[in-house]
């Protein structure tokens, strides 16, 4: 159960901005750092068939409105893999870098991969290559891990200024919506 205001898995919550209220489902911790919940509304009272959409919201943006089904919430194990590890899927063979946890209410965990860019792809493509695997599925690979950049981190562009500015001329409008960035409301990826 919840102390005075903490959110947690099952909490009942409210988005500040949109007044959506519902459910945390899942908890997505990013690379960057950002927690996003995952925030299941309830059905309708004119119709109960009709399942509502999961959202997720960044932290920031959620207020506790009551424990909801904090109790039948379930612990998830100590994570073995840690963002920013490479790691291997022993079903599939497909190596990558975790960059996403996903957490959900009945204790299961997933982990988004994005894979290595193959020098081929477009960069719509290159954007587009991740998977969500479940971490029991997962193993490391004997690679340093990657550290998340901070804002204290100075920032420079691998392949310096001609690479940042080759990429930055590829990028249209419509490049920039291939991938939604995981901003305060986006849906919940289902797996």
């Amino acid at each position: 159960m919840s102390q005075g205001n903490e959110i947690r898995m099952g909490s009942e919550v409210q988005d500040v901005t949109t007044g959506l209220t519902g459910i945390v489902t899942s908890r997505a911790d990013q690379f960057n750092g950002n927690v996003q919940w995952g925030v299941q509304p309830r059905c309708p009272a004119t119709d109960q068939t009709r399942l509502p959409e999961t959202w997720s919201f960044d932290a920031a943006t959620l207020t506790w409105v009551g424990p909801g089904l904090e109790d039948k919430a379930r612990e998830s194990a100590t994570p073995r893999v840690q963002l920013g590890d490479h790691v291997k899927d022993i079903a599939s063979g497909v190596k990558g870098v975790a960059v996403t946890r996903w957490t959900y209410i009945n204790g299961c965990v997933a982990l988004e991969v994005v894979l290595p860019h193959d020098g081929k792809s477009t960069l719509e493509e290159m954007f587009a290559r991740s998977v969500t695997i479940s971490e029991s599925r997962l193993r490391r690979i004997d690679k340093p891990s990657l550290a998340p950049v901070t804002d204290d981190t100075p920032a420079k562009a691998k392949g310096g200024k001609k690479l940042s500015k080759e990429l930055l001329s590829k990028l249209s409008t419509k490049d920039k919506d291939v991938r939604p960035t995981g901003g305060p409301a986006t849906r919940v990826p289902r797996s």
